[in-house]
């Protein structure tokens, strides 16, 4: 079997890095700007941006997902998280085709995806759009004896997606 592998797409890493790097600069310049005020607002004002950071930071980490499959192993990065799993072959219980969208209607971007539910993790998804080589393995990931369970809608909630078929592999 010949290895394949993810690679991650460039743009949204630069663009990641210039949207986290600018959260400093919106502190400071809040800081600045209240320095005059009462403190009481600009704490108000920073804890909002200190959380929306985190919230950001959380989301981007779920996006920024790689796979790498060789002899008969899958490897999922997770860089943001500073996770690595690695399954073999029985120990995924299935994977399901599946679409990831920003905003509602219209969608601002839309981009396919593949999901996999194993024994060890939650499930993990490979989305398109965050990814080079996409197709490549997802024809690998066809080629294996893998359970297709079919399409799976995308349904956000506040914090995490929910996965339509993973109730199968509790």
């Amino acid at each position: 079997m010949n290895s394949k592998k993810t690679y991650p797409n460039p743009f949204w890493y630069l663009l990641y890095i210039i949207i986290f790097f600018l959260f400093p600069v919106i502190i400071y310049f809040l800081f600045r700007i209240t320095l005059n005020e009462k403190v009481y607002l600009m704490l108000i004002l920073i804890a909002i941006v200190i959380s929306f950071t985190v919230y950001f930071y959380s989301q981007l980490s779920n996006f920024f997902t790689f796979i790498s499959i060789n002899n008969s192993k899958i490897k999922v990065y997770q860089l943001l998280k500073f996770k690595i799993y690695t399954f073999e072959i029985d120990e995924i219980n299935g994977y399901s085709l599946s679409e990831f969208y920003f905003g509602t209607y219209p969608h601002f971007l839309k981009s396919k995806s593949f999901v996999i539910y194993s024994k060890k993790c939650k499930p993990v998804e490979i989305i398109k759009m965050f990814n080079l080589n996409y197709l490549e393995v997802l024809s690998e990931i066809k080629k294996m004896n893998i359970t297709k369970f079919g399409f799976e809608p995308y349904s956000p909630s506040l914090l995490f997606r929910k996965y339509k078929y993973g109730y199968l592999v509790k």
